[in-house]
């Protein structure tokens, strides 16, 4: 295996060649012969711990063992514990999603201060499979099907073209020791489950079939290629970007042949996967939305608005306190004269203020008397159709109040009441400083 491996990196991996590397090292049997083996092929690497703390004293001794073997093996050691059962407490998701969450970042930081380039995993072919099949299982595209990538971004994982069978001879073969994760015999996990229910049959059935999805994995990425290129171009006449926001024109959509059979390979990179909701939104009425973890997609009239969760989480129409931030701080400052103002400046009379300025966001029922309008009263809600301002908008809008009394719908509009006039003594000048 070592001589097959040493060709392997100079032809698929000659980048670990020529820069410093760090495995992930678990102290178990894949990341302990990956180990071996890049330091027979004289690489340079450091090895990286992490103690999640799930198993007791035993996760102690893994950490001890790869201290032990990154000192034998004359390489940089680097360790770091996570309470990880007090985290999934306060965390939402799996057990594993929280890991590969807290390792990762972990490892990009050790990329970083360390002067290492890439971070390189023991995955191997049968851990590809039992991707493939938990996607099947799950639900998934052609992207799902492809396998475990060798190479993303800065992480690289060489030994996907070895078996488990290949990496338990080579560790026999050389009388190598690991540690043993009492985890990975239960079937507590869908993966273990995979790996010791599913699996065996795949192989009593076909003995070469990891060669087998190797060859269709191939193929896949191949179509996968073309697809992508076909998406883009799609993409392309339905998307268009405007700030911070993705607008989807859903007339164009509507015009494919068969539009529901672009929502997947458009949309999943957002993280979507509620797909029935998604097809509703198809034909729902303006307001309505549905989320991924990362995103929201809204339907407004005739578009989506795709935009990320970070200032409207499970807002309303009605938009409460707690739904967005401010975009800047106010500056008040009283002057003597009106100067050359824009959308983010506001002049008003001092005197005409009853009470403590205030800033909020708007709520059913408010109303304002819009400047130029000859002091008649309007809905906010009106107004805001009147100027087509979406629901993510208006989830985000900030008003600038008197007590009750609507001062400035902040970027948008003033209140009449509150203007300068020619028996103004006092001016206000407001300002959203960004």
């Amino acid at each position: 295996m070592l001589s097959a491996f040493i060709t392997h990196i100079e032809t698929e991996f000659p980048e670990l060649k020529e820069s410093p590397f760090i495995i992930a090292c678990s102290g178990g049997l894949d990341s302990v012969v990956l180990t071996h083996l890049c330091h027979e092929a004289g690489l340079s690497f450091g090895l990286a711990h992490v103690n999640y703390q799930l198993r007791g004293a035993a996760s102690d001794a893994d950490a001890e063992f790869t201290a032990s073997l990154a000192k034998k093996l004359g390489v940089a050691y680097f360790t770091v514990t996570f309470d990880t059962l007090a985290l999934k407490r306060r965390e939402k998701g799996s057990l594993q999603e929280l890991a590969r969450n807290l390792r990762y970042p972990w490892f990009a930081d050790l990329l970083e201060i360390e002067d290492y380039d890439f971070i390189v995993t023991a995955h191997h072919m049968d851990d590809s499979l039992e991707t493939f099949l938990i996607h099947i299982l799950r639900g998934t595209g052609i992207k799902g099907l492809t396998g475990i990538p060798a190479k993303r971004n800065n992480i690289r994982r060489p030994l996907l073209k070895f078996s488990r069978e290949d990496i338990e001879a080579f560790a026999r073969a050389n009388k190598l020791k690991w540690r043993e994760d009492s985890s990975n015999e239960t079937d507590d996990y869908l993966r273990n489950e995979v790996r010791h229910q599913l699996v065996p049959v795949f192989k009593k059935i076909n003995p070469d079939i990891l060669l087998a999805m190797e060859s269709t994995q191939k193929n896949l990425k191949d179509s996968s290629i073309i697809l992508d290129k076909e998406i883009q171009k799609i993409k392309d006449q339905l998307f268009t970007k405007s700030n911070n926001r993705i607008e989807i024109n859903l007339s164009t959509l509507n015009e494919l042949d068969t539009p529901t059979a672009f929502l997947y390979p458009l949309l999943a990179p957002y993280g979507f996967t509620d797909w029935s909701s998604i097809d509703e939104l198809l034909v729902a009425g303006s307001g309505k939305r549905v989320y991924s973890p990362t995103h929201v997609l809204l339907k407004d009239r005739e578009k989506w608005i795709l935009e990320e969760r970070n200032t409207h989480e499970n807002s309303t129409d009605t938009a409460s306190q707690s739904s967005s931030t401010l975009n800047g701080n106010l500056e008040i400052t009283e002057v003597d004269s009106l100067e050359e103002g824009d959308v983010n400046t506001l002049y008003i009379d001092k005197e005409s203020l009853n009470h403590r300025l205030s800033v909020r966001n708007w709520q059913k029922g408010d109303y304002f008397y819009p400047l130029g309008m000859g002091g008649k009263r309007k809905k906010l809600s009106k107004f805001f159709k009147d100027i087509k301002l979406d629901v993510l908008k208006k989830s985000r809008q900030w008003l600038l109040c008197d007590g009750d009394d609507i001062v400035w719908v902040i970027g948008q509009r003033a209140d009449d009441r509150y203007k300068v006039t020619e028996k103004t003594d006092k001016i206000l000048r407001i300002r959203v400083i960004q």
